[in-house]
């Protein structure tokens, strides 16, 4: 996979591809998590009582809410490291 991402790339490519594909696997187990956990929803509705069902809620939103706030802070350093294509010279 790295080979791929650094043979003839120019470095603000090499750090936008890096930074692309560790989003794109957070964004992945984000995603996983939020499908368990609505399984689980099903399960607490069930078998919980009301404060128990408010606990497990505060947890996924307090664990969450950081994952959910970094891409809309890392996405300007995009603008930082990118380098043009042709001439190698920063943007």
């Amino acid at each position: 996979m790295f080979g791929r991402i650094f043979i003839g790339k120019p470095a603000g490519d090499v750090f936008w591809n890096c930074f692309r594909f560790g989003l794109e696997s957070v964004s992945i187990q984000v995603w996983f998590l939020l499908l368990l956990i609505s399984s689980r929803w099903m399960y607490a509705f069930q078998s919980f009582s009301l404060p128990e069902i408010m606990l497990f809620t505060d947890w996924f939103s307090l664990s969450f809410l950081p994952v959910f706030f970094i891409p809309f802070f890392l996405f300007p350093l995009r603008s930082l490291f990118s380098f043009h294509s042709t001439t190698g010279s920063l943007i």
